[in-house]
């Protein structure tokens, strides 16, 4: 274990080699960081003899000279060589978004080194964002949806509905309908409204509910756990002045562990959720895809087509609007599936 302590002009470095899991957090500003930097490449030289299985930098810079940048590249470089001798390596870049350069060094870097390299918004921006998700969370569902819609309607072929007469508003699925069969010998073509699709379809209701689900208990976990890590810093922030130097190093370094712990579950969580999500619209889209072919082999329109407002069908004569009754189809064919 290689600890130091944080100063105005260099960071916290915390080098656990038992568990693969490194810090560096913090200005690095001195005019002579030699000294500084070649105990810690050191350091590393020797743990990379006999390294843990898997390595995981974790870089939240203050501000940074170009002195120190050098050496910070040349760690990065180390710990390249590492990942090139078959060990698992990983930089994990935090970054306050738009407040400071510090983004574009992290990627100058990673262009600079193979390492794999990861990009992180810190932890108090991903809580506050986290709300942000929530509130927009149902609307970009509906948009994931109706361009999946928008891809299934346009590829269908041999679909066969016939709808008398115009509406003066959408239709809803609650009105009722009759399929009439097409004209003979002339090609035949309807269009649905992927929006009120979207709306009433009652498998696309329950993908946006188990999403919607599932982000609500992602975010449940990062937040005990930022209350957890905020309650921790204000007791350390109260208790600071009566402390002696030994103490404030290890509740220092207890707290910086906890961010580092923080920062692994949100990424773990947003791999989770993001691989779950990916599974859920694939399953939409292949037993949708299903149902609209089981129901295009007993009718006999040429083509169905998606419309929805800003989409690529600028105008359709809404005596060829077929949406209720593909509502109530694909809601029929759901039920008789489950």
């Amino acid at each position: 274990m290689y600890y130091i302590e944080a100063s105005k002009e260099t960071p916290l470095v915390s080098l656990n080699s038992e568990k693969g899991v490194f810090l560096i957090d913090g200005n690095c500003v001195s005019e002579n960081p030699d000294e500084f930097f070649n105990n810690i490449t050191n350091w590393i030289e020797n743990y990379s003899k006999n390294p843990y299985k898997t390595t995981t930098l974790t870089i939240k810079l203050g501000e940074i000279n170009i002195s120190s940048s050098k050496f910070l590249l040349n760690i990065i470089y180390q710990l390249e060589n590492l990942d090139k001798s078959g060990f698992q390596v990983k930089i994990r870049w935090v970054y306050k978004n738009g407040e400071d350069g510090n983004y574009e060094l992290g990627k100058d870097y990673s262009e600079m080194a193979s390492v794999p390299f990861d990009f992180i918004e810190t932890v108090e921006n991903f809580v506050s964002n986290i709300y942000l998700k929530a509130i927009v969370m149902t609307k970009s569902t509906h948009q994931i949806l109706y361009i999946i819609l928008f891809v299934l309607l346009a590829i269908l072929y041999f679909i066969q509905f016939s709808k008398s007469g115009s509406t003066e508003n959408l239709p809803t699925p609650e009105k009722e309908f009759s399929i009439q069969p097409p004209n003979e010998g002339s090609l035949n073509i309807a269009f649905v409204n992927s929006d009120t699709v979207s709306k009433y379809y009652e498998f696309a209701k329950k993908i946006q509910k188990t999403l919607t689900t599932k982000r609500s208990e992602a975010e449940g976990q990062i937040k005990s756990k930022y209350f957890a890590y905020e309650s921790l810093v204000q007791e350390f922030e109260k208790a600071s002045p009566i402390m002696g130097d030994r103490e404030k190093m290890e509740k220092a370094q207890k707290i910086r562990l906890l961010e580092q712990e923080i920062m692994q579950v949100e990424q773990q969580l947003s791999e989770q959720v993001s691989r779950e999500e990916l599974e859920l619209t694939q399953s939409y889209i292949v037993k949708t895809n299903e149902y609209m072919q089981e129901i295009g082999k007993t009718l006999g329109y040429d083509y169905v087509m998606s419309y929805r407002v800003g989409g690529a069908m600028l105008y359709a004569n809404e005596r060829h609007d077929i949406t209720t009754e593909i509502i109530k189809l694909l809601n029929e064919r759901y039920e008789s599936s489950k």
